[in-house]
């Protein structure tokens, strides 16, 4: 290429040409026309097909054969191509090798990282092991005493009438609170009032929240802040505690009553139908209503 270059700029300056003048007749840059005649065939790496082009074009300008220096022209090109061919593959190799100490290094943190869960699996197979022992020792060693006192209470002919004392003493107190129990009846799908209580009777009005739900407590009408209102999770439970009295009003504003249970003194509050499948905010009264 430098050769054909050198034989290009000879021939131009004999003519008294300048690379202004051969760039108006061929419509080519003087740039391009430069690195041609220096052999800078780098210069064309963005347009390589171009360069047979110019370079013929170029001769025929200055009424030179193309033809003797086709080969040599080709050779150039081809040379160039094999070149930067060459470096892609080395450039490729290098990025390979790269990924490949990568994928060695994140291997080399995994195999310690299994490690680590090795030896904390046999830390605990280890407090299993020593569990076990003291289960096998408890079935072995003291059930087995405790069954042989059970026994010896069983044919005591003094524990019986004790037992049986005992059993109607809890009768008795079973009985009792049912006596108590409180009467909730439905007045509206939305009201529900209570009866059946002493004056000044505690009485606890939870609710079970089954979803995700905001509440708030009124007592006549005030917001209480005990408890406070606030959002609860599933699976939490809140409470409000009052001293009945007549006429005492109970409000619990839930932001979803479908999936929330409502309790009285333990007393599951069935709701009526329409307002237990309610998704969107809804207050519930419980009014105190003596007898």
């Amino acid at each position: 290429m430098k050769h054909i270059g050198s034989i290009l700029k000879e021939r131009r300056e004999e003519l008294g040409f300048s690379l202004e003048d051969i760039s108006f007749k061929t419509k080519i840059s003087t740039r391009n026309l430069e690195a041609i005649e220096n052999g800078d065939i780098e210069y064309f790496k963005n347009d390589i097909s171009y360069v047979r082009y110019f370079v013929r074009f170029y001769c025929q300008t200055l009424n030179i054969d193309f033809e003797p220096y086709k080969d040599e022209l080709n050779t150039a090109i081809d040379g160039y191509n094999h070149t930067v061919a060459l470096n892609k593959i080395k450039e490729e190799e290098l990025i390979h090798e790269n990924v490949k100490k990568r994928v060695q290094a994140n291997t080399t943190t995994v195999r310690l990282e299994k490690r680590k869960i090795d030896y904390s699996l046999v830390s605990l197979l280890t407090v299993i092991v020593l569990m076990s022992m003291l289960v096998l020792y408890a079935g072995s060693v003291v059930i087995p005493k405790l069954l042989e006192g059970k026994k010896d209470g069983v044919i005591s002919e003094s524990s019986i009438p004790t037992t049986s004392t005992t059993l109607s003493e809890s009768n008795e107190t079973t009985t009792e609170p049912l006596k108590q129990e409180l009467i909730i009846q439905q007045e509206t799908p939305i009201v529900y009032q209570i009866k059946g209580y002493d004056v000044n009777q505690e009485v606890i009005i939870g609710v079970d929240y089954g979803s995700q739900t905001w509440a708030r407590v009124l007592i006549n009408d005030v917001v209480s802040e005990n408890p406070k209102a606030q959002t609860y999770e599933p699976g939490q439970h809140m409470e409000v505690i009052v001293n009945a009295s007549d006429d005492l009003k109970v409000t619990i504003h839930l932001g979803l009553v479908k999936t929330n249970k409502i309790y009285i003194n333990g007393q599951l509050v069935t709701l009526d139908a329409s307002t237990a499948e309610i998704t969107k905010g809804q207050q519930i009264h419980f009014v105190f209503k003596g007898e």
